[in-house]
């Protein structure tokens, strides 16, 4: 449960990594 939880942040990170600037949330 705890490895699914970390790998749904890292994606989220990833996400917002790649958007950057382009779209604050």
């Amino acid at each position: 449960m705890v490895v699914e939880l970390k790998i749904a942040m890292d994606e989220h990170k990833r996400k917002r990594k790649i958007v950057g600037m382009g779209a604050k949330k």
